[in-house]
């Protein structure tokens, strides 16, 4: 039996995994490349119009700086898209089950 101590490849071998590295945040990478226009559309049009509609909206609040403003209409178009996504994904009555929402996790 052989004993090492050391970090993998300290010996000469080659470790398991002797591939560079890969970021997986270039998977949504391959997700944009296969969008289409239509696509896109339907994923950006109510996040869009939400945020234009909360634009005037908070200036009427009171959101005086320009920065600030943009800020806070770019932060409520991705809570709308993520918003989005969510009723999108979210089961709405059991719709590809045919059960009811219930409870998290199947508690």
């Amino acid at each position: 039996m052989k004993i090492t101590v050391g970090p993998p490849g300290s010996t000469g071998e080659r470790p398991d995994r002797a591939h560079p590295p890969r970021a997986h945040g270039d998977r949504p990478v391959d997700a944009w490349r296969r969008a289409s226009i239509s696509n896109l559309r339907s994923m950006f049009l109510w996040p869009l119009a939400i945020a234009l509609v909360a634009a005037p909206c908070l200036a009427l609040l009171g959101v005086r700086h320009g920065y600030a403003l943009v800020s806070f209409t770019l932060a409520v178009f991705v809570i709308a898209a993520i918003g989005q996504e969510f009723w999108r994904g979210s089961p709405r009555g059991g719709g590809s089950t045919g059960r009811g929402p219930g409870p998290p996790c199947g508690a």
